[in-house]
């Protein structure tokens, strides 16, 4: 994916809560709907959330069986732009597994689906559920494994691939801009910590590099997998919100299942058994739950890269906070 179009940053933020940016997207949503033989209901469009990295909003309708319902409009910032594109891929790919969009902009990384109801934490369950953390992890590797042969056109969406030299890139831009915030900022990196982040990025370009030899081929990662990013039911739950997604190693996303025990990993792993044997896939394991705050740095860069650093959310936190875990890698 070109990011030329990174180099104009702007707060998306301001410009997603924008009458201008409203206006357009709700023409846009109406359109599409229309065309799909939705009758779109007059006075009915409702701005849900805007943030630096997306904006969400509903709009009220009546479907071609004449059934009222309600659609979300979700758009990203040029940092997430490729989620709907995605979602179109891998609903041919792996049907039933992920939010299917009714309409989308690729260009403009916009697209409507039809309201899903609750998420399985809106409906009681929790991360520290070991049964819904199981099916969720299960159902996203049922699609790693069937995306390992389809590295092409995932990539083609705009997802990115993990490599030492986009690590580096990455994690350079991120400090050349938080170390230069306010110390008050969230998201302000001290200059004394910059060496210690350099080391961690060459420590983990060294893992990446023997993991990308390993046995376990790179696939798709959700990278940001929980209960409030899936619905459906616990045991048969479809995900969605790929905006943090990216082409690595699958055995980083299984970091989150670490407090539920070595049970749930082994079991995670074991739906690769294809590749090697338990003893063999608990070493590659155990290498690849260190690269977590790599995945979860890459999310950030795709989410700030784009905004100008004096509209940084208080979420940009996160930063300051992964580079000093990926710094740990180097001890």
């Amino acid at each position: 994916m070109s990011r030329q179009h990174w180099a104009e940053r702007r707060d998306w933020a301001a410009w997603f809560a924008s009458s201008a940016f409203q206006d357009e997207a709700e023409a846009w949503a109406r359109e599409s709907l229309s065309r799909l033989g939705f009758r779109p209901l007059l006075d009915s469009w409702q701005v849900r959330r805007t943030r630096a990295w997306s904006t969400q909003a509903t709009l009220k309708a009546v479907d071609p069986d004449g059934v009222p319902c309600t659609i979300w409009f979700k758009a990203g910032n040029p940092g997430q732009a490729f989620e709907p594109r995605l979602l179109l891929v891998l609903a041919d790919l792996v049907p039933g597994h992920f939010l299917t969009p009714l309409a989308v902009d690729g260009d403009r990384g916009w697209m409507l689906t039809k309201d899903f109801g609750p998420t399985l934490f809106d409906q009681g369950v929790s991360d520290e559920d070991g049964g819904a953390a199981s099916q969720l992890v299960a159902r996203l590797g049922e699609a790693q494994l069937a995306a390992v042969d389809h590295r092409d056109p995932l990539l083609a969406t705009g997802l990115d691939e993990i490599t030492p030299t986009l690590l580096e890139r990455a994690v350079s831009a991120m400090m050349a801009d938080a170390t230069a915030l306010p110390e008050d900022h969230p998201g302000h990196l001290p200059g004394a910590e910059v060496a210690r982040t350099r080391d961690g990025v060459a420590a983990a370009a060294e893992l990446l590099q023997q993991l990308a030899g390993g046995l376990v081929p790179f696939t798709l990662d959700h990278n940001d997998l929980h209960t409030n990013n899936a619905y459906g039911s616990p045991s048969a739950p479809r995900l969605f919100d790929l905006g943090d997604a990216l082409w690595g190693h699958p055995f980083v996303g299984f970091a989150w299942l670490t407090e539920l025990g070595p049970a749930r990993l082994a079991a995670a792993t074991a739906r690769f058994e294809q590749y090697g044997s338990g003893e063999e896939l608990a070493r590659e394991l155990e290498m690849a739950l260190r690269l977590q705050p790599v995945h979860r740095l890459l999310a950030w860069w795709r989410v700030l890269a784009p905004v100008t650093p004096d509209a940084w959310p208080e979420h940009a936190a996160s930063i300051p906070h992964w580079c000093r875990r990926l710094g740990e890698l180097a001890d």
